[in-house]
C-alpha cells in the first residue's frame, strides 16, 4: 500500500484454524477490527481498534496491540 488506508474487521473463528488471518506476513490479526494507513514517509501506521494482534517490524521485532494502541512502522 503506497496510500491511503484501509479498515480490515476479522471476526474470530474466521479465517485461519487458529481463527485469525495474516497481512502480508507482517501482521496476524484474531477477531480484531484495525485501520492501516500509508504515511508520507513510505511508512504506515497500525491502529488496534479492537482485539488484539501481532505487527512484525522491517528487523524481525514484534509488537502485540490491544485495543486501543498504535504503532509506527518506519520505511525500510
Amino acid at each position: 500500500m503506497k496510500q491511503g488506508s484501509v479498515l480490515i474487521q476479522l471476526a474470530a473463528g474466521s479465517g485461519r484454524r487458529d481463527g485469525g488471518g495474516r497481512i502480508r506476513r507482517t501482521a496476524t490479526v484474531a477477531g480484531t477490527t484495525i485501520i492501516v494507513a500509508a504515511t508520507s514517509d513510505g511508512g504506515f501506521k497500525v491502529l488496534m481498534l479492537e482485539g488484539h494482534g501481532t505487527v512484525q517490524l522491517p528487523d524481525g521485532q514484534t509488537v502485540t496491540l490491544t485495543a486501543g494502541q498504535e504503532v509506527f512502522v518506519l520505511p525500510g
